[in-house]
């Protein structure tokens, strides 16, 4: 009786639930390979989502900041709640969670791009390859907070949006739904909120032009129409601003200022997104012919987009497609008006979360290509033909596309990385569970920037400074860099003390990034840095030099020195890490 419901499933069904069991299976396989996250240590996203988790784990509250104690956490902290109480609860290892627990994503995001598919194309044929391309086109998802969202969050908005937008009349259920899960998506990632709320205003507004000025409408009817957008539009984005308010409004009451402006300092310089590039992020898609599986995706995009563009007076779809397609390119420039007119911008390079929707666009040119088909072939032999071909076409569109992720996806180098434990990566593990063992919950430690970030992505136990470009935009890490130079090269004994109760210091961890790697900061500390006899010197460099066309600053940097013999005598020798015989860390205790 309970399994009765699978009596009425159509074979599509039961060719998602095969397909999903297949490639959960293949994932299963892939992540059992991995002996820790994918990812750079000293500086990767999934270290830093360890770190979110580790925080809520080793007791600090979940709104609390996972690098530094005392400050409020920068990044949307939903998805690390969640993903912590099961840790908690069923004593899984976080990193076992992160990357096992990923196979979710891939059964959520495949059952919602079915059921979104079915929305759209009233046909499950459609619906089911809908769902395969898009899964494939992310393949891998990995445990992460903004995982959350662009798995499940915003694909969910994106079906209760559609169906606000494209059904005869507009439901304030459907834009209550889309509300909640557009505010959801900000709780766990707040640029697919701003990406989002921006592209789906634009769609929004193009539908309320489009159905406020259509000819023939009387006076009545245009209010009407003005009514039924602003209560639906109230419903949907007042809901999603009150529930990303959770997140964002202790951040707004506490901080006044943003210091360090991560986006800014760490991705592609804003000016390089010019309106030709953003076209290339665009088209790239649609015109790149370099393989099958690309030609043959761009073939029948481009089919789609004309498809959609010939259908637009006909149907609300083909509105919503277009509106979306021509939102994108407008969100992601938004840069080229904001700046001008408000000095202030949003990193573009995170405006492009609804390009999820590309594989749409596939569906419609396979289907385009059906019509054309059944209008001009008159033969039933040769329509049974086409069909099995354009058929045929699909599969090895889905089975190509796969091989091509999965090789580019294997071929990675952290991906490879990820695979083993190397002697170095062994002891920076070890190096974390000392940590984690040794150390007390308030512990902070004073370290070079990276290295700061690896100690509490590996043991959850605060630090000074972490890597600027994963550190909050609320902390002050310019003024944390001059402190910390004034602390390990100067000689006033009573600053050195001053700045160690200041950040509540109680261990120094000295290793090779510490002894010869340059810091940064900017001109304003220059003349702190000369009170206290810290040689440094004025260049133009990033601030982050692993993004080779991140913007350039006007910056001061304070060469590696000497450990002054005031800071050293501060020092307790606690432990000593050796690799291949030599040290390669030694962690101090603060004296006193």
């Amino acid at each position: 009786m309970k399994l009765a419901f699978l009596k009425r499933w159509s074979w599509q069904e039961y060719a998602l639930l095969l397909f999903i069991l297949i490639y959960c299976g293949i994932q299963l396989f892939v992540y059992s390979q991995f002996q820790h996250l994918p990812s750079p240590i000293y500086g990767g996203d999934h270290y830093r989502n360890r770190a979110f988790i580790e925080n809520i784990v080793d007791g600090y509250p979940f709104y609390s900041d996972a690098f530094f104690l005392g400050e409020l956490n920068y990044y949307p902290w939903l998805g690390s709640l969640l993903f912590s109480i099961p840790v908690m609860l069923f004593g899984f290892s976080i990193e076992g969670f992160m990357i096992y627990f990923s196979v979710f994503f891939t059964i959520a995001y495949a059952i919602i791009l079915y059921i979104f598919g079915k929305a759209v194309f009233k046909n499950k044929t459609y619906a089911l390859f809908l769902s395969m391309l898009s899964s494939f086109e992310r393949l891998f998802f990995l445990t992460a907070p903004g995982t959350l969202s662009t798995a499940v969050f915003i694909p969910l908005m994106f079906l209760f949006f559609y169906r606000l937008l494209t059904e005869e009349k507009q439901k304030r259920k459907h834009a209550l739904l889309a509300g909640i899960f557009l505010g959801l998506a900000g709780l766990t990632y707040g640029g697919s909120f701003v990406q989002v709320v921006s592209n789906s205003a634009l769609i929004f507004f193009c539908f309320f032009c489009f159905d406020f000025f259509k000819k023939h409408s009387k006076s009545k009817e245009k209010v009407q129409v003005l009514k039924q957008y602003l209560i639906n539009g109230a419903i949907l984005y007042v809901i999603a601003f009150l529930i990303f308010s959770i997140f964002m409004l202790p951040l707004q009451l506490q901080y006044q200022e943003t210091y360090n402006k991560v986006t800014e300092y760490g991705d592609k310089d804003v000016a390089l997104f010019t309106p030709f590039f953003v076209l290339q992020i665009m088209f790239q898609p649609l015109v790149s012919f370099a393989g099958f599986v690309v030609a043959l995706s761009s073939i029948f995009g481009i089919l789609g987009l004309l498809y959609l563009v010939f259908l637009f007076r006909k149907n609300r779809t083909s509105k919503f497609f277009i509106f979306w397609f021509i939102a994108i390119p407008l969100v992601i420039l938004h840069h080229l008006l904001s700046i001008p007119l408000l000095n202030t911008w949003f990193n573009p390079a995170h405006l492009t979360s609804t390009l999820f929707l590309y594989p749409v666009l596939i569906v419609f040119g396979f289907h385009f290509a059906k019509e054309g088909a059944s209008q001009f072939l008159k033969e039933k032999r040769d329509k049974l033909i086409a069909y099995v071909a354009l058929f045929a076409l699909a599969g090895l569109l889905v089975v190509f596309m796969f091989i091509g992720k999965y090789t580019d996806f294997a071929q990675s180098q952290w991906v490879q990385y990820g695979k083993g434990m190397d002697a170095s990566t062994q002891l920076l593990y070890e190096q974390g569970a000392w940590f984690k063992e040794n150390l007390a919950k308030n512990d902070v430690v004073l370290s070079y920037e990276e290295s700061g970030f690896m100690i509490s992505a590996l043991s959850g136990k605060k630090v000074v400074i972490a890597r600027r470009t994963h550190a909050s935009y609320f902390v002050n890490i310019n003024e944390r860099v001059a402190d910390t130079a004034v602390m390990l090269y100067g000689h006033d004994a009573a600053k050195t003390r001053e700045l160690l109760q200041k950040y509540h210091i109680t261990h120094f961890y000295m290793d090779a990034y510490l002894l010869t790697s340059p810091w940064r900061t900017i001109p304003s500390y220059k003349s702190y840095l000369d009170t206290y006899d810290i040689a440094s010197f004025a260049a133009r460099e990033r601030f982050d030099i692993g993004t080779v066309d991140a913007k350039l600053y006007d910056l001061v940097i304070i060469p590696p020195q000497n450990i002054s013999s005031t800071f050293q005598s501060m020092l307790e020798p606690q432990k000593v890490f050796y690799f291949n015989g030599n040290p390669a860390a030694i962690v101090y205790r603060i004296k006193n």
